[in-house]
This record gives structure tokens, C-alpha cells and sequence, in this order.
């Protein structure tokens, strides 16, 4: 699984994370083996991302008046692009 993500600010839209995770956990023999893979390669995306809001969370609590500072946001680029809001 490739997977392309962004933290966004509320209310702005700011981009103020941009990553992707790769995960391909073994697919284990038996009816249930994809579902368990797909299922612990959505665990490690899950695990990315709220590592990555607990880091600004953080940054946002050392800043004076909660503001989340500009030099730790990341643009988007052509390399990196937003995530769909598709299905």
C-alpha cells in the first residue's frame, strides 16, 4: 500500500504536513490472510499520521498563542500531492 497524506489547518487549509507511507505487510495463508495484511498496513498509516498530529500538537503548545509555526509547514508538490477526498 502506497498511501499519499496531508495534515491540514482547519480553518486556513494550510498544508502543515505532507508524507506518504508504504506498507506491504505478508499476506498469511487462509480466507482471512488479505483482510489481516490490508489491516495492519492501514495500522501503520494510522500510526504515521498521529504521530505526526501529536508533532504539531506539540510545536502548537511551545508557540505563543497556540499558532502553529509557519517554517514547520510543508507545501505541496508536483512529488507530493494532496490526497483525494474520493472514495
Amino acid at each position: 500500500m502506497l498511501a499519499r497524506w496531508a495534515i491540514r489547518e482547519g480553518r486556513s487549509g494550510t498544508v502543515l504536513h505532507a508524507s506518504r507511507t508504504t506498507a506491504s505487510a505478508p499476506v498469511s495463508a487462509g480466507e482471512a490472510g488479505p483482510a489481516a495484511a490490508l489491516s495492519d498496513d492501514l495500522a501503520k498509516l494510522s500510526r504515521d499520521i498521529a504521530s505526526h498530529i501529536a508533532e504539531l500538537n506539540q510545536s502548537r503548545a511551545r508557540t505563543p498563542g497556540g499558532q502553529t509555526p509557519q517554517q514547520g509547514s510543508t507545501p505541496l508538490t508536483d512529488e507530493s500531492p494532496a490526497p483525494s477526498n474520493s472514495d
